[in-house]
């Protein structure tokens, strides 16, 4: 089964225990930009109550943690860009296969299962992280936005048919 496929439950599951650890914690869109080599920039868009603002603010090296949990789970490379109080992001590599040639390309996304997010949650192994996992509904974006390099796009909301983002190609 293609490993690429379970990156963004993942992601959304890793970048929930870095920026909001509780209950009321919500991811609000997920937008996916793929590059013309294929990677992907991916933004989370949440929102924290007060409470999960502090808990942002104590913890140190967001970054690394994320970083270190999503290649713990996918067994793969990413990069986290950034984390706030209300945004994170991440490239992940080789995210879209591209084929085609110049003026001829397309690229395929993988399917986004979302209903698969649960099973990451006991792929983390960072202490620090595993008493903060939330259930799949909070971590399941209420829309996902997806781009090409030519600038279309698909917007998919929740709740999604069959519980996950249908691969893409464009």
């Amino acid at each position: 089964m293609n490993k690429k496929m379970f990156v963004l439950p993942a992601v959304g599951l890793i970048l929930w225990l870095i920026a909001g650890p509780a209950a009321a914690y919500d991811v609000e869109e997920l937008s996916v930009e793929i590059l013309p080599d294929g990677n992907a920039t991916v933004r989370a868009g949440y929102s924290l109550n007060w409470g999960e603002f502090i808990a942002y603010n104590l913890m140190f090296n967001r970054e690394q943690l994320a970083e270190e949990a999503i290649e713990n789970a996918l067994d793969e490379d990413v990069e986290v860009n950034y984390i706030t109080g209300d945004e994170a992001s991440v490239t992940i590599p080789s995210f879209a296969m591209v084929t085609g040639s110049e003026g001829n390309i397309s690229y395929t996304t993988p399917k986004l299962p979302y209903d698969k997010i649960d099973d990451y949650s006991g792929k983390i192994d960072i202490p620090l992280l595993k008493n903060f996992v939330a259930d799949a509904d909070s971590l399941t974006p209420d829309m996902t936005v997806i781009t090409f390099p030519d600038g279309y796009n698909v917007s998919y909301s929740k709740p999604y048919a069959g519980g996950f983002v249908p691969s893409l190609t464009h």
